[in-house]
């Protein structure tokens, strides 16, 4: 009796269709609440005004992917275990890169995952993983049962989708919101930013750290922010041949003609960003020398300029490329050094500044 009592009511209408809701839209409020709360109970320390639309956009990006895996399953409780899981190794996961390099998961760090073998098994070893999975021993107990009792929810009011009626629909319209949010197209980032990030409004003390910046907008919603933000796109006015033309002048006035033994020497670099020199501000007056050592010391010593002729170079990559040898171009895009891993066996006989001091 209680068999066909269940079947008599999932065969209802009305049970239909509260099972999509729940599944479309509760379910995706569970996990984003989980996520961000999870984030927030571990960072009890990171204080910051919380947004709302922020939190708001984070839910959207969790329905979004929750209907695109249903699309992908066509299995409501094969899509809920699947996106729990995930969710659940995930808080868990990012809990764990805090405590060892006070950062969030960003979404480059998926190139992390490409050495997992051996620096990241190598940290994690030598991590007292221990000790972090007791600090946040109440919130795995507190939010697994949470997903856990969802699931199980779900499975009671479970549905498939078929592919050539909603499958293909629900599909469809949510990958292409999500490439409408995820496309490097200025129009379409700059509207998600003053929408959801405020971004034209904020006030010039806005600038913070990460943690705070997920707290302020929610986890998924700050992975989103961090890597769109942190996009650099092409100037109006950048010109290749132009520079190459800059950079061509400059060589045929290069003086390459020392040719004594310099001994042992003191090395300074110093990184102008922008072309930045400060004796260039004509329209500013200052009362005593700013950079008089630095101006006295490249008197007395040889001085050499190298430019870096493109957009976007970053600092840390210019000081990547200095110190290795190495070039980024053959790295993906995004690839940030100084917070991703070198550890190609194959890249070990890469020329780079200190065996060239060293011989």
């Amino acid at each position: 009796m209680g068999k066909q009592r269940l079947k008599t009511l999932r065969e209802d209408k009305r049970f239909r269709i509260a099972s999509y809701v729940f599944h479309f839209f509760v379910f995706p409020c569970v996990i984003n609440f989980c996520i961000n709360q999870f984030f927030i109970d571990t960072n009890p320390g990171v204080g910051i005004t919380m947004f709302a639309s922020g939190y708001i956009f984070s839910y959207i990006l969790a329905l979004l992917i929750n209907a695109l895996l249903t699309a992908i399953t066509t299995s409501s409780f094969a899509t809920a275990v699947t996106f729990g899981a995930v969710a659940y190794v995930f808080s868990a996961a990012q809990d764990i890169k805090i405590s060892m390099a006070d950062n969030p998961v960003y979404l480059s760090d998926l190139h992390f995952f490409k050495s997992f073998g051996n620096t990241i098994g190598d940290v994690i070893a030598e991590s007292s993983m221990g000790e972090i999975i007791a600090e946040m021993a109440l919130q795995l107990v507190e939010y697994g049962v949470i997903i856990t009792v969802f699931c199980l929810l779900s499975w009671l009011m479970r549905f498939r989708l078929k592919y050539l009626k909603g499958g293909i629909y629900v599909g469809a319209a949510s990958l292409a919101v999500l490439l409408f949010f995820s496309l490097p197209v200025k129009p379409f980032t700059d509207f998600t930013l003053n929408v959801f990030f405020k971004y034209d409004e904020r006030t010039s003390d806005y600038p913070t750290t990460s943690l705070k910046y997920y707290k302020r907008y929610g986890v998924i919603s700050g992975m989103y922010g961090q890597a769109t933000e942190s996009r650099i796109y092409k100037p109006d006015d950048y010109d290749t041949d132009e520079l190459d033309g800059i950079l061509g002048a400059a060589a045929d006035k290069a003086d390459d003609s020392f040719t004594g033994n310099w001994g042992d020497v003191n090395i300074i670099m110093v990184f102008s960003e922008s072309f930045w020199d400060i004796n260039q501000t004509g329209e500013f007056a200052f009362s005593k020398e700013l950079t008089g050592n630095f101006d006295r010391l490249s008197e007395i010593g040889q001085t050499f300029n190298m430019i870096s002729p493109t957009f976007g170079g970053l600092s840390s990559n210019s000081e990547y490329e200095v110190f290795t040898g190495s070039n980024l171009a053959f790295y993906s895009p995004g690839f940030i050094p100084y917070t991703q891993m070198y550890t190609d066996p194959s890249y070990e006989g890469t020329p780079n500044f200190f065996d060239v001091l060293q011989d």
